[in-house]
């Protein structure tokens, strides 16, 4: 542990992965990260905005390749962004963006090269328990937004914008 902490002072990442850590969600050591300023995600799941704070922001850029996310929050607890740009990929198994009430989430896929990649996608919620508030999609620059199962709005503050308006934009719904 102290050699991954030393290392992401002195590189500062916007994300650090960590797979096979050989323990379960409640033994890994989530104090330590959060100290040095990162969100945790266990288990798959990445819950942005979860602790009440706002202002979080993740970009995914440069070829990056995002994969395997159960559970992807933008704006959970606390107002969140996500931008995927300059031929980066993300892949989910189920989006929120926007999810409790008074909470912002917004969700930016943009480029011909970037894409995103969910079974289901919900703005201003999660389901019937989890609604209200604001998810806001763009998806420009003919970036691809592919949904394989539902895209829901739990939310008349949310919205799905798609620039330029035309088949290109890669969005199958």
């Amino acid at each position: 542990l102290p050699h991954v902490l030393d290392w992401a002072a002195a590189n500062r990442p916007d994300v650090l992965c960590l797979q096979e850590t050989k323990c379960t969600d409640e033994q890994f050591p989530t104090g330590p990260f959060r100290e040095a300023g990162y969100e945790v995600a266990t288990f798959g799941q990445l819950f942005m905005g979860a602790s009440g704070s706002s202002g979080n922001s993740l970009t995914v850029t440069k070829n990056a390749k995002v994969r395997d996310i159960g559970l992807f929050v933008a704006g959970f607890n606390g107002s969140a962004t996500v931008t995927v740009s300059s031929a980066a990929t993300v892949n989910s198994s189920a989006m929120a963006v926007g999810m409790l009430p008074g909470v912002t989430g917004t969700l930016t896929v943009e480029d011909a090269s970037s894409a995103l990649t969910t079974n289901s996608l919900a703005l201003g919620g999660y389901n019937s328990a989890q609604k209200g508030g604001t998810g806001t999609a763009t998806i420009s620059d003919r970036a691809s937004l592919t949904v394989s199962g539902e895209l829901r709005f739990f939310s008349s503050t949310s919205s799905l914008t798609i620039t330029p308006a035309s088949t290109s934009n890669g969005i199958d719904v």
